[in-house]
């Protein structure tokens, strides 16, 4: 799993070091891994699932979230449409 995943990062032009540094942080590479963001006065709470922990308000299905190649394939284009690591808490950590 990892080595798809990184070459998939690779092949969109994006750094797989970083990648696995941050995935490592993020869900330490377990696809199952959830994280309940409590809301806020500002917003309601929220999931984060699987190895990127993609959020709910991304319109995927907790199903889909914890498929570790849509998983992926969601980051991907993320950082695709944004040119940015900033969706992720680690990194920005």
């Amino acid at each position: 799993l990892r080595t798809w995943v990184l070459n998939e990062v690779k092949k969109a032009g994006f750094n797989p070091v970083l990648a696995d540094t941050l995935i490592t942080c993020e869900s330490g590479w377990n696809p199952l891994a959830k994280h309940w963001n409590p809301p806020t006065p500002t917003r309601p709470g929220t999931w984060d699932a699987g190895l990127w922990q993609i959020n709910d308000v991304h319109g995927m299905s907790q199903e889909e979230r914890l498929d570790p190649y849509k998983n992926t394939e969601m980051a991907i284009e993320l950082l695709k449409s944004k040119r940015s690591w900033n969706h992720w808490v680690c990194f920005k950590g």
